[in-house]
């Protein structure tokens, strides 16, 4: 990706269990562009409405959703029966491997982003973040991880 980073909206359920170590691949219909050591914002959706922490792409599958399971199920978080529903008349599906989970101190509200980013609207699904945008996040995650 170069000089941006994906910020992906993620369920609270589902954040949890990526920052508890109960969840190493996030499944998605759409496949965003990232590769490996790529990194990926966590935004928690409401009702939490904050940005949460990062994790780091180790690789990006596709394949068909059945394939998908057998690959991933037992790391995806969640059961066959919601498994086979979200990809319900899809027939590919991805999965994004997480590697290198961190989970920021003072998580960002959307308030905070909103100050940050005038208009600031968290993405239904995905959105690209720029690196003069990773810089003012850097300042309020007082790190560099985001920029190395």
């Amino acid at each position: 990706m170069g000089n941006e980073a994906l910020l992906l909206s993620i369920k609270p359920t589902y954040a949890t269990k990526i920052f508890n170590y109960d969840k190493s691949v996030e499944l998605r219909k759409v496949r965003p562009r990232l590769q490996d050591g790529d990194k990926v914002l966590v935004y928690v959706s409401s009702p939490i409405m904050e940005l949460m922490g990062v994790f780091e792409v180790s690789n990006v599958i596709k394949d068909t959703p059945d394939k998908l399971w057998k690959k991933v199920g037992s790391s995806s978080g969640i059961t066959k029966d919601d498994f086979f529903s979200y990809y319900e008349g899809s027939d590919i599906g991805y999965g994004i491997m997480i590697k290198n989970v961190s989970l920021f101190d003072c998580p960002i509200s959307l308030k905070k982003l909103r100050g940050l980013f005038p208009g600031f609207t968290p993405p239904q699904s995905y959105r690209y973040m720029k690196f003069s945008e990773l810089r003012k996040i850097n300042t309020l995650i007082e790190s560099n991880y985001l920029l190395n």
